[in-house]
């Protein structure tokens, strides 16, 4: 069936696999701290949606996964989910030289996804909630403040 020009991108349960797995790598589970992985936690759906909102994005994770999956098969194994702990390192380790940007963009939408979630704030001892508008007192603005910018000339150009 043909996708609608209009139908966000989506992964195919391979990839989704791929991604999860890779996401217990870029955040491992911390046991001693009660702490899941990020791939444990199912958080492969949200780093694809988040990245599926840009389409540069998704398709810098399309790119990096399919590089994985093309280092997997290098190093002998079917798939990265079937790579021992250390030939995972190092595909990563080949996948950031192929793909410098990959991993950082990888890193900020698994970190958003992974510190969001509820129960990684409980974890850490934080309440499950956003920190504001019950978190924090803001003091009100004093806009007289930006009156000396509002009195001055401009100073930028039109064109």
């Amino acid at each position: 069936m043909a996708k609608s020009p209009d139908a966000a991108p989506a992964l195919d349960p391979a990839q989704q696999r791929l991604l999860a797995t890779l996401l217990d790598e870029l955040l491992p589970a911390r046991p001693e701290v009660g702490l899941p992985g990020a791939g444990a936690l199912g958080l492969a759906d949200a780093v694809a949606a988040a990245a599926a909102e840009k389409p540069e994005l998704f398709s810098v994770l399309e790119d990096g996964l399919a590089r994985l999956a093309t280092l997997a098969e290098r190093h002998g194994a079917g798939s990265f989910v079937e790579l021992a702990a250390a030939t995972r390192r190092a595909a990563l380790d080949e996948l950031g030289a192929q793909a410098p940007g990959c991993l950082p963009v990888l890193c900020v939408l698994t970190y958003s996804a992974y510190y969001r979630d509820l129960r990684v704030l409980e974890a850490l001892g934080h309440p499950p909630r956003p920190p504001y508008p019950l978190g924090y007192e803001v003091p009100p603005s004093d806009f007289a403040l930006l009156d000396a910018v509002r009195r001055r000339a401009p100073f930028y150009r039109t064109r």
